[in-house]
């Protein structure tokens, strides 16, 4: 879910961009000019239109206070929108000029950020870093984010109707409440933050203790941050109970089935840039059907990089698998697995791979071996990897769930084949199938090669 780091920087990015185009205009041009000015300003230097159609003021001295209404910053290239009906904010300028974006109130209401991916990127993500932000006094009405995914992609929304944020006379610790919307559901979120004073210190474990509800489940982080800024001595205890786990799976496709209910522990460790994750536990399962589970650790929570899991299921509806397999979560009726998922070097790798598989129409299969699941538009070459399955049917119409189109009943059928995998691919080689038909006659084909 790399959009939701995307989503904070360039909802930062946005105001600290409206925050300099203001203060390079107060100090450049006069009043009367203020307007023009800025559009000039934001099409020649940020390649984005600014326009400002209500009340204005700016104060500057060692703090900068900026109050606007009717604000809009949009990218010439169409790829961000940034508007607001009224904002205020006061900055501390002498912090920004060492390094740090200090914000002593911010006061937003009615604020609308839309971000349109496009390609190639301009900005590679996981290099890109901002300013360290302090907050001391936060108070948003309305507040939406929307990501929309390159085409044919989702379109993610996150809806703020509320945040309060305050740490009193700088001495902590920080309440923090809000009410709001995360991809079509509501929830609320209660916390406390550790004092300004002992962050800027950086020279002990902060506590730091926040919990998000909702009708479907609780998330919930406690433990300590050395620099909560910069997310340095991250050493967090992360909970998550749901009941619906298509949006902690997300990242595997647009069209994740319901897999039921989802629970996970695991000790979230490093800094913003690359959490990771260590003593994870995890487990899926729906109305006793489905039971996985899943323990490991990752070391970048964004990219997936570091992955080592290893998975243990025993399912009679295996929805993932199957919709994985056939792009459909009904084909499948029975699975027993026993494997381990790891990425390294951007290669997603399975090994060990033991696995007992049924499907419809009688056909049961096994599968052994190691393999690496290849990414999405990558070709599929036949090699002498890939995994090993073997297949018992009592028809060999049962074939059809591979959709390899209507395939006729010779009969019994057996066989093996070698198998490789990518996330929108799969082929089929070294194919070795034994058919008996009703008239007892025995056909064996081999060599046969798919590609779906």
């Amino acid at each position: 879910m790399i959009w939701l780091k995307r989503a904070l920087l360039l909802l930062i990015g946005s105001l600290l961009t409206v925050v300099l185009l203001l203060a390079l205009v107060y100090v450049t041009f006069d009043d009367a000019d203020y307007r023009r000015s800025l559009e000039w300003i934001a099409d020649h230097v940020f390649d984005s239109s600014l326009q400002i159609e209500g009340p204005f003021s700016l104060q500057l001295s060692r703090q900068l206070a900026v109050t606007a209404g009717d604000v809009t910053l949009q990218a010439n290239d169409d790829s961000f929108q940034f508007t607001s009906q009224s904002l205020s904010i006061e900055v501390q300028l002498d912090h920004l000029l060492s390094g740090t974006f200090w914000i002593n109130d911010v006061s937003i209401s009615q604020l609308y950020l839309r971000v349109n991916e496009t390609q190639p990127s301009k900005l590679d993500w996981q290099d890109f870093q901002i300013l360290p932000v302090i907050v001391t006094r936060a108070d948003i009405d309305r507040l939406v984010f929307e990501y929309q995914e390159l085409a044919p992609g989702s379109l993610h929304r996150i809806a703020l109707h509320s945040l309060r944020l305050d740490d009193v006379n700088d001495s902590g610790p920080a309440s923090i409440q809000a009410r709001g919307e995360f991809e079509g559901k509501t929830f609320t979120l209660t916390g406390t933050l550790p004092a300004i004073a002992d962050v800027l210190a950086h020279d002990k474990p902060n506590p730091l203790d926040i919990e998000i509800t909702s009708d479907d489940g609780r998330l919930s982080l406690a433990g300590s941050v050395i620099d909560p800024m910069n997310g340095e001595g991250m050493d967090l205890l992360l909970s998550v109970d749901t009941a619906d786990s298509t949006l902690i799976l997300e990242w595997l496709g647009d069209d994740i089935p319901d897999l039921g209910d989802f629970s996970m522990t695991a000790r979230l460790l490093g800094d913003y840039q690359a959490p990771h994750l260590e003593d994870i536990e995890a487990s899926l399962n729906r109305a006793g059907k489905t039971q996985i589970s899943a323990e490991g650790s990752v070391n970048d929570v964004y990219t997936g990089e570091g992955l080592d899991i290893t998975i243990e299921s025993r399912t009679q509806q295996p929805l993932l698998l199957s919709w994985f397999l056939f792009d459909n979560p009904d084909q499948l009726v029975a699975l027993d697995l026993k494997g381990r998922l790891q990425k390294r070097d951007g290669r997603l790798l399975l090994s060990g791979l033991d696995a007992d598989a049924a499907a419809r129409n009688g056909l049961s299969f096994k599968v052994t071996g190691d393999a690496e699941i290849y990414p999405a538009g990558q070709a599929l070459v036949q090699s002498e990897s890939g995994l090993k399955v073997s297949f018992n049917m009592p028809s060999s119409s049962a074939l059809s769930v591979f959709d390899i189109g209507p395939v006729p009943d010779f009969g019994t059928t057996t066989g093996q084949f070698r198998l490789i995998a990518g996330m929108d691919a799969l082929a089929v080689y070294d194919t070795d199938v034994h058919i008996r038909s009703r008239q007892a006659d025995a056909t064996r084909l081999q060599g046969l090669s798919l590609i779906h």
